[in-house]
């Protein structure tokens, strides 16, 4: 069973709709887990993960650090809210930045991980050596115009526009990848190798259309291709 988790993030609402759509062409081989900003949400599916085979395969599709997955965000989780405003809408303002960290990486020991968020290429060797089966990570993925600015050094003016494209090119080239190596019958490592011919295929597209400051497109896309990586047992079966 191919186990999707998709943390609710108002600043990722389309990683979510892929993730969706994802298990939606996965049909009866996956089931999707969407994790509500608040402690029950998040505490109901890491008891959900404990119980799991070690032969079903985790797809974590949200926001990650070099230590740890990132949980579920309210809609106003980055702003400064009074007490008495938090109290009454809690959900509102959650904030879970320890969703999977090294408190509980024993939650993944035996199973095998492919890890859809920035900074996991540095946390999937911490989680094999923790005992994680396998885990296929990503470095960074510049997608907001603080982090193109200085993760990826654009000089140009970066709008929305920009913005959404690299968002939207990863987000359908990683589900796309995912679900050729699932039809494929394909091991955890080839969805690093589908996830960079689709890269390569959206660049491709993007190079062939007339988008305003497409070549700085293309290097930030290709640039996080390259980051992809997978630590342990590279012949898991997807």
């Amino acid at each position: 069973m191919i186990r999707i988790i998709c943390p609710q993030d108002p600043t990722i609402r389309s990683v979510e709709r892929q993730g969706r759509r994802l298990d939606r062409w996965l049909n009866a081989a996956s089931r999707i887990y969407v994790v509500l900003p608040n402690d029950d949400s998040k505490y109901k599916c890491l008891n959900f993960i404990r119980t799991w085979n070690n032969d079903d395969l985790i797809v974590f599709m949200g926001h990650g650090r070099s230590d740890a997955l990132i949980g579920s965000r309210g809609r106003l989780f980055d702003m400064i809210g009074g007490d008495d405003a938090k109290d009454k809408d809690s959900e509102d303002y959650y904030d879970d930045e320890r969703f999977i960290d090294e408190h509980n990486y024993d939650l993944l020991a035996g199973k095998s991980i492919v890890a859809f968020a920035c900074q996991t290429d540095s946390l999937a060797q911490k989680l094999v050596e923790a005992g994680a089966r396998a885990v296929v990570g990503f470095g960074k993925m510049p997608t907001s115009q603080l982090e193109l600015e200085e993760d990826a050094h654009i000089t140009e003016r970066i709008s929305k526009t920009m913005i959404a494209y690299i968002n939207g090119a990863l987000n359908v080239a990683f589900r796309d990848a995912f679900y050729m190596a699932h039809r494929m019958q394909g091991e955890i490592a080839d969805v690093a190798v589908y996830f960079k011919m689709e890269i390569r295929r959206q660049v491709s597209l993007l190079l062939h259309s007339k988008a305003k400051y497409r070549y700085s497109m293309a290097t930030v896309l290709y640039d996080i291709a390259k980051t992809v990586k997978v630590d342990g047992d590279k012949k898991v079966k997807v």
